[in-house]
Parts: C-alpha cells; structure tokens; sequence
C-alpha cells in the first residue's frame, strides 16, 4: 500500500536529513535512492546526481563488489564491510556499509538497502600511525645503541633489537619486567629503585638529560660497562622514559691497551737509559780491566782479582743486553726468515730442555711464513716461551708451537694499538698447565714482575720478548685462564723478499795495524774515549781524538791523512753520520765505525746489500771486540755507508 503524500513528504525530509549516509540499490548494484549524506560524502552536488551513477561501479575494487554480494546473498546481511568508493571528482574515500537483502516473494534478493559511514580520515590517521611505528620500529633496528624505555613504575616497555645483542635478551621475555631486576648489577639496584622514587616524589634528577658511565648486567650475569643517556619522554600520562645505552667493553679495553702500550715505553724508555749508562760504565770497567791483565805476570795473584771483574762484567753485559731488548734498542739483523723452518730447526732442542713428562708438539704452515726478523733473537724468544711453558706444567702436558698466516680484521685492529687489518705472520706458543688470572696478566710483560719464587727469575724474561717483537714490527698477546693453560701469540708483518742465507764479505788476509793506520776517535765519555785511544795505540795506531762533531772537524788536518772514524752516533751538534760525510768530501776513501749504547736503524739513500752495512759496535764491548771490529771495517769493500741517515726516534736518549 502507498503512503499518503505527506508521510512520504516526513519519510523523505528524514531520510534526507540523517547525518548517515543511506541508499537503495538493486541486486545489480544500480541505485534506486540515496540521501542527501550519502551524496555530500561522495562529493556529489545532490541525491539525484549520485543517484544517476551506478553503485557498483564507484566501488574501486571489483572484487570487493563480488565479496559483498557474496555474503549477502548467503547471510541475508553485511555488516562493518569496509571498502573504498571514487568520489565525484575521483579522490578516494574509505567507507564501512552495511546492508540488508530484500526478498522477493520466491526469497530471491530484489533489492538491498543499508548504510555507509565514511571513516577515511580514521583511516588515515591509521595509516599515518602504522607508518610512524613502522618508521620507529626501522629506526629502533637501525640504531647501534641499545635503547630501552621504562614507565614510571620502572618496568620495561620497549627494547630494541640492539639492546637485544648488547644484554642477551629477547625483547618478549622482558617487556613488562623491572628494569632493575633485569638490567642492573645486584649491589645497584636499591640505589637505582632509590633514584626513580626521589624523581616522583621530588622531580629531582641526577641522571637525566646527561650521559653517564655504569655498570649493568648481562643475561648471562656478566657485568659490562655502558655509556647511558635517559630522558623523559614528554608524553601524556605517568612519566616515560627511554635510555640509550652503550656497551664499551671495547673502548675501555682499548683504552687499557693504551695505557699499557704507554706504560711499556715509558718503562722501556727508563731501562734503555739505565741500560746505555751502564754500557757506557761496563765498557770502561771491562776495557781497562784488559789493559791492566796485559800488564800483570801470568803468576800474578792478582790475576783471578782481575778476572772475577770481568766475569762479573760479563754477566752485568748480559742483564744490559736483556734490557736493551726491554727498551727495543738492541741490534737486531733483519733478514728474511722463514718462521716453519726456524721452528721445525728448534724442535731437537727443545725436546731436550723440557722435562721429560712434557710432550713437545711443532705444528707448522703449510705454505712458507716468510718475516723479516732477526733469527738468532727470534730463536731466544721461542726458548724463552718455551722455558716459561715448561715452568707452568710442573706435573707435566703439552707443549704446542704452531705457525700460520692468518688476517686480522678491524675489529680486531680496533682495540689494539698500532694495529692494521691485513694479512699477519702468526706464531703461536702454548702450554696446557697453570694458567694465569687478569691482574697477572696485565702486568705479565713489565721488566722485573715474575711469578717465580725468589731467585728463579729475572723478571725480563717476556718483557724482552715484548720488546724483540715491537722492534720488530709485530705485536703480542696472552690468552690465558687459570687451570686452563696459556697461548702466547706473537703477530708479524710478513715479508714479501725470498729466505737467502746472509752473504759476507771473506778476505783472506787480515789488515795489520800499525803506525800506518790514522784514526780519529770521536766519542764524548772520557773514559771510553781513553779507552779506545790506548787500545788503538797499543795496536800502533796514530790517534786524534775528539768530543763532538765540531771538534773533530777541527781537529783533523785538512790535507793530512786519515783510514778510519771511530764516531759516536748521537752527540751534540751533529751527529756521527754528518761528521763522516762532511769528511769524506776530501777524503772519500774514508772508512767509519759507528758506536753506540744503543742499536740504532740506519738507512742508506742508494740499494744496499748484507756486504755494504754500515759497521757498527754497539756497547758494552770488550777491547779484543773493539780491534776486531777495526780490522772488519778496514778489511771490507770500499763504500756501503754513502748517504748514511739514522733514525732518531730509536735515539730518543742522549747517547
């Protein structure tokens, strides 16, 4: 039955008015009304505009229509469809529409009519903040810092993939726990529960808007030293805050590597002053000791006086020599050494200086480990190793020397001083006895601290080692635990020139010296300046003697003759190379002997060979050592010193 014309006239006035969108469409999807809402919410200027189109084809999605009329057909009814619908100038709306089948007579669906709600702007604020937490969340994966958010009852609300890696967490297991229980060392937590409590009843920060350093907890219950910075988030509600955290673990043990590497020079610089000193001193005692068992009978009584002195010389020259090494001022003579070798060469040896219930194992590359270090010394550090090994494995075990080339990478590098990632020569000496604890081996390489009971040891044992592989170029590490056993690795550049056995000079007739021979004695000690001049006269030599650069220059006869410099390498004003080439202007058959306390690394500006090194003494050395080395330099080929320079950096002591 029709309505009466004015109800229809009330039905249309409300259905034009309610501020929901409503309609009428055929199964088809073809309109058969729309209010006025609905066409405002489409952007159509009335009812009848929006009437004109077809309601499934403002449907942007097709397959969206075909989901509809599915579950109206099977339900009867859809309700909170969401779906988007082009509007009148083409933009895009989110819309949720509901509807209801209208049945025929035979149950078939003549028409539907529903509702529809336009929550794009909803839609879009969704978006907006699904993108923002997308967004946090990438910046929370991306950071490098642990970042960790707690609320004001001091549980955990956010934890970041780092601070997963930096504490050994999974995020889930500790979203709503207490941080302090967590994150924080056990003597710390009350005072840290302490601070959050004075901060909500007072606002008095200690901690917040600065970065501070802390200690905090593993998963694991290892303590680690972070870096933190909390602030409070300004955010409606209870307070909120999030702290950036910073494990470094590394930076403090790069630090303490610093620390150490400093302690070690300055340490090496002390020894090698005291060492050059005590060169200077043991060469007197040593030389005119000499001289003075020349002048006495071989019954004299007075003999074995003489000579305990230089025995007691001697074995002082030795604790020189070992701290020469400490100070990495000894004369090393590089050459390229094949590290598999020189370790296969010592395995006889050391089978027979280790105890007998010590199984000594030699594990070598099976390529060539090619470095440039001096062999004989490299042979002392191994034996040194070993005899420290043997000494750590009293009920006996294993003794492992392994050889290899190995890269290290930065991260090695980065927490170790004077390190470059690359390629390294490695060599490796373990044990399996006692071990050692942390505090023993931060000092394990400083000159005197031992572990040996009293009398047993020197205490310069691993710190000559220490100094033998700086000087050579490489660097050294301990790994040890106590009961666990020690490994020692030394790494070393490795060296690009061919293994050669060391070629020398050979003249079958030795240079006699006499009152033919003229050299002039530069050195600014007096008493090894007398006792080089009495040696060389003694020998018949006709000596001029200077303290420094200058004087020598002075001294010498510009037209007269002389064969040999015997020169200091550091003195005041100019130094031992500048004096020798200044003379061999006029005199270009010059021969010079370099002496010095300390070994110092020359360079030539041309090629050199094993042949042309420039003749150096280093001290203390014994007057037959001395005449020797005089005849050497007279007795070797012409040149090999041209252009000599030194490097004063290994002279950073007066010599």
């Amino acid at each position: 039955m029709d309505l009466p014309a004015e109800s229809q006239l009330r039905y249309r006035e409300l259905f034009d008015r309610v501020p929901i969108g409503l309609y009428r469409t055929t199964h088809d999807g073809d309109f058969l009304e729309a209010n006025l809402a609905l066409a405002e919410m489409l952007g159509f200027p009335d009812a009848a505009d929006l009437a004109a189109q077809r309601w499934k084809d403002l449907w942007v999605e097709p397959a969206d229509w075909d989901r509809w009329l599915v579950s109206i057909e099977r339900d009867g009814v859809v309700r909170g469809f969401e779906t988007r619908v082009r509007g009148a100038d083409g933009s895009i709306r989110w819309l949720v529409v509901e509807a209801r089948g209208i049945p025929d007579e035979d149950g078939q669906v003549r028409w539907h009519e529903g509702s529809a709600l336009d929550f794009t702007e909803r839609r879009s604020a969704e978006e907006a903040l699904r993108a923002s937490e997308a967004r946090k969340g990438a910046m929370l994966e991306a950071a490098i810092d642990a970042v960790v958010t707690m609320d004001d009852r001091g549980r955990i609300t956010e934890f970041s993939p780092a601070a997963e890696r930096t504490f050994g967490y999974n995020r889930d297991d500790v979203i709503g726990k207490e941080l302090a229980d967590v994150l924080v060392p056990p003597d710390l937590r009350e005072r840290h529960r302490g601070g959050l409590a004075r901060y909500l009843a007072t606002g008095e920060a200690l901690i917040l808007g600065r970065r501070i350093e802390l200690r905090a907890m593993r998963a694991d219950g290892h303590e680690i030293p972070v870096e933190v910075a909390i602030n409070r988030i300004d955010v409606p509600g209870p307070p909120t805050f999030t702290g950036y955290v910073r494990d470094i673990s590394a930076q403090r043990r790069l630090e303490e590597s610093l620390r150490q590497a400093q302690k070690m020079d300055a340490i090496g610089q002390l020894a090698g002053g005291v060492a050059h000193d005590f060169n200077n001193m043991l060469t007197v005692i040593d030389g005119f000791s000499t001289l003075l068992l020349d002048e006495l009978d071989t019954a004299d009584a007075r003999r074995e006086l003489v000579e305990e002195i230089q025995r007691a010389t001697g074995r002082a020259a030795s604790l020189t020599d070992q701290l020469m090494a400490v100070s990495r001022r000894q004369a090393l003579r590089l050459q390229a050494v094949d590290l598999n070798k020189l370790t296969a060469g010592l395995q006889p040896l050391l089978g027979r200086v280790v105890l007998e219930d010590v199984a000594v194992v030699v594990r070598t590359a099976d390529e060539p480990v090619v470095v440039d270090i001096d062999d004989v010394q490299f042979e002392q550090v191994i034996l040194n190793l070993a005899f420290n090994a043997r000494d750590a494995m009293p009920a006996g075990g294993t003794l492992t020397i392994e050889t290899g080339i190995v890269e290290l990478d930065a991260a090695y590098a980065a927490i170790r001083p004077g390190v470059n990632p690359g390629s390294y020569a490695m060599l490796v000496v373990s044990d399996t006895g006692i071990g050692m604890d942390d505090a023993t081996q931060a000092r394990i390489f400083e000159p005197f601290f031992t572990t040996k009971d009293v009398g047993k040891g020197t205490g310069l044992g691993l710190a000559m080692i220490y100094g033998t592989v700086k000087q050579s170029g490489g660097h050294i590490g301990i790994e040890s635990e106590p009961d666990y056993g020690t490994s020692v690795r030394i790494y070393l550049p490795l060296s690009h020139t061919v293994p050669a056995e060391r070629a020398k000079a050979t003249n079958p007739t030795r240079r006699r010296l006499g009152p033919g021979v003229k050299v002039l004695v530069i050195e600014d000690e007096d008493q090894v300046r007398e006792l080089m001049v009495r040696a060389l006269q003694k020998a018949g030599c006709t000596v001029i003697t200077a303290t420094d650069g200058a004087g020598a220059l002075e001294a010498v006869d510009p037209d007269g003759r002389l064969d040999l410099a015997v020169t200091d390498v550091v003195m005041p004003g100019r130094s031992g190379p500048e004096v020798v080439r200044q003379l061999r202007r006029t005199r270009p058959r010059l021969r010079a002997l370099y002496v010095s306390g300390f070994a110092p690394r020359f360079a030539t500006s041309g090629a050199s060979s094993p042949d042309l090194e420039p003749h150096f003494l280093q001290k203390p050395f014994t007057l037959t050592e001395f005449i020797d080395a005089v005849r050497e330099v007279l007795d070797a080929p012409e040149g090999g010193d041209e252009g000599l320079t030194w490097d004063p950096q290994l002279l950073a002591l007066p010599d």
